[in-house]
């Protein structure tokens, strides 16, 4: 009789700590997707270009990253791609990686091995 106490509170306490470590990581990943993201408005303020780097993973640990580009404005367009090897981006760095043309009618996204033209 007392080995079944023993065994049940031994399965108690593994159940509170498969509970524990599952909420754990549910809260890991609550925040995915995320992403670093640049964007820029064309010369005459019509349209905004952005490209965004998106990070994801999931409760089992499967992650993915992709590439989004985006031109707002009287006809949204919008390209998924794989990542591009190539500077960082963002608000936290420097480099720039969006240039319009100076009378707005495309715009390109610029990277050592790529380019990527979208016309708004």
């Amino acid at each position: 009789m007392r080995y079944r106490g023993i065994l049940t509170g031994c399965l108690v306490v593994a159940t509170m700590l498969l509970v524990v470590l599952a909420g754990w990581r549910a809260l890991h990943v609550l925040p995915y997707p995320f992403g670093t993201r640049e964007s820029k408005k064309s010369p005459d303020g019509r349209y905004e270009a952005s490209v965004t780097d998106w990070y994801d993973e999931n409760f089992f640990g499967y992650s993915k990253r992709w590439f989004e580009f985006k031109v707002t404005g009287d006809s949204p367009q919008r390209i998924i791609t794989d990542p591009i090897p190539g500077p960082l981006f963002g608000s936290r760095t420097k480099t720039d990686i969006i240039f319009w043309a100076d009378d707005s009618s495309v715009v390109r996204f610029v990277f050592p091995a790529t380019e990527i033209r979208m016309k708004p």
